[in-house]
């Protein structure tokens, strides 16, 4: 399992990127905050893997957020993509790894951000969603 600590601001979807249309096409773009802030998550996520074999991971990948934040904060269910695309060829290879995880917001003084990061396997992935979605499926 791999741990990484984030001090600062954290951003959400909505401040990272910034949408806007061109010829009849709605695209997507990162945000000078938002650039700064996945810049310094690839950061953490250099110094997390430095001298650590295995990295990027390959096959499904579990990823936990636990999210400080002072005042209001982001939106939960907003913070996970710019989080996902620092850790993309560093941490794993593509963001669709993710096919698990979980993401807890706790008001606080200081704006921080706990991330672990472990491979999992199909047959984990199958029993978590038997015991969500009950056994009749």
């Amino acid at each position: 399992m791999l741990r990484i600590k984030y001090e600062g601001k954290i951003f959400s979807n909505n401040t990272i990127y910034t949408i806007s249309t061109r010829n009849g096409r709605v695209m997507r773009f990162l945000s000078k905050q938002g650039k700064a802030f996945i810049d310094d998550l690839k950061k953490e996520c250099i110094l997390a893997t430095a001298n650590k074999k295995g990295y990027p991971l390959k096959g499904k990948v579990r990823v936990d957020l636990v999210y400080f934040h002072k005042g209001q904060g982001c939106d939960r269910d907003n913070i996970g993509k710019g989080i996902y695309d620092s850790m993309e060829g560093i941490i794993f290879e593509d963001d669709r790894q993710v096919v698990a995880g979980e993401t807890l917001k706790i008001k606080h003084t200081k704006n921080m951000l706990y991330i672990t990061v472990e491979s999992i396997d199909e047959k984990t992935v199958e029993s978590k969603a038997k015991k969500i979605i009950g056994s009749s499926s």
